[in-house]
């Protein structure tokens, strides 16, 4: 396996027109096929390369969970360059000393008030930012953002032929930095070898699955749920990101899902969710619920303990 591309890559040839990405938002469900996501992914690392990005430049990319994530990440490896996801969520002052410490060059952003944090050191050391929601019609006061639209613009010309200088299996895929609760952010280099050995593992677990359906909760800086998504896409599964996971359920109930990974805290939510429901529901519901929830927690012990199921 020479890097991260390739297990995305190997699947155009087995099933070009099966949903890589499902986006969902409350306007609409798309699917988007793993012919049009390499389209997309050519076409950005076309443009990368028309603004200069050379072999071992850092690329941020800060974004919520969506397909311009996704399809940026390949475009980096493409040209190999080298990404660095930051947290939405993170702070104006450690994104300010991880946009240093890492000697980013460019970056991936989804929203202007997002660019507002980092733009005092983007406007004067970034080659460009590209803005994924670009209002053309709202005045803005900065000079290095392009929306992806020009963006993507730049690179029609190019031949796909012209891009290719993709990372070699010991170098350098991603810089995962820690969210920084306990001191400054540590970065932690991971190379395609890395990422790669941690993806032929879960493969083990997972390849089974006939509908591998992903709900893509957790944040894809955070090197759990970025090497699941690499483990999903190698073996043709299709991600469903999740922009916003206060509106988890609603993901679920729409799009289907028939794999997720969280922490603790998401499930203890869904959880009180549905239990909430159970109470509004006739009596009959209630007592159903909670008899079926005493049954699954017998079925469980026996599970975890490797014991026979009694009959009933």
């Amino acid at each position: 396996m020479k890097n991260l591309y390739y297990l995305f890559q190997k699947n155009l040839k087995h099933f070009p027109n099966k949903p890589a990405i499902c986006v969902y938002s409350s306007k609409e469900k798309k699917n988007i096929s793993y012919k049009e996501m390499e389209k997309e992914i050519y076409l950005t690392a076309k443009s990368l390369i028309k603004f200069g990005l050379q072999k071992g430049d850092k690329v941020a990319i800060f974004s919520e969970n969506r397909k311009e994530w996704y399809i940026s990440l390949y475009a980096i490896f493409l040209v190999g360059a080298i990404a660095v996801p930051l947290y939405s969520t993170a702070s104006k002052e450690q994104l300010q000393y991880i946009i240093k410490d890492s000697n980013i060059k460019f970056a991936f952003v989804s929203k202007l008030n997002l660019y507002k944090k980092i733009a005092n050191i983007a406007e004067k050391n970034f080659i460009k930012t590209v803005l994924f929601d670009f209002d053309p019609l709202k005045k803005v006061d900065f000079s290095n953002i392009v929306s992806i639209e020009h963006f993507k613009d730049k690179g029609i010309y190019l031949q796909n032929n012209e891009i290719f200088n993709l990372s070699k299996y010991e170098e350098p895929a991603v810089i995962i930095y820690t969210s920084g609760t306990t001191g400054e952010p540590k970065g932690v280099v991971l190379t395609h070898k890395n990422i790669i050995s941690n993806v032929k593992m879960l493969q083990i677990y997972v390849n089974h699955i006939d509908d591998f359906r992903y709900l893509s909760l957790l944040p894809l800086s955070h090197a759990y749920e970025f090497t699941v998504v690499q483990t999903v896409f190698s073996l043709g599964g299709t991600v469903i990101p999740v922009s916003n996971p206060g509106k988890a359920l609603d993901y679920i109930s729409n799009t289907k899902p028939t794999v997720s990974c969280a922490v603790p805290r998401l499930f203890e939510k869904i959880y009180n969710s549905v239990l909430k429901n159970v109470e509004k529901s006739p009596p009959i519901i209630n007592f159903l619920f909670h008899k079926g929830l005493k049954l699954g927690e017998r079925f469980y012990e026996y599970i975890e303990k490797d014991k026979s199921l009694p009959f009933p």
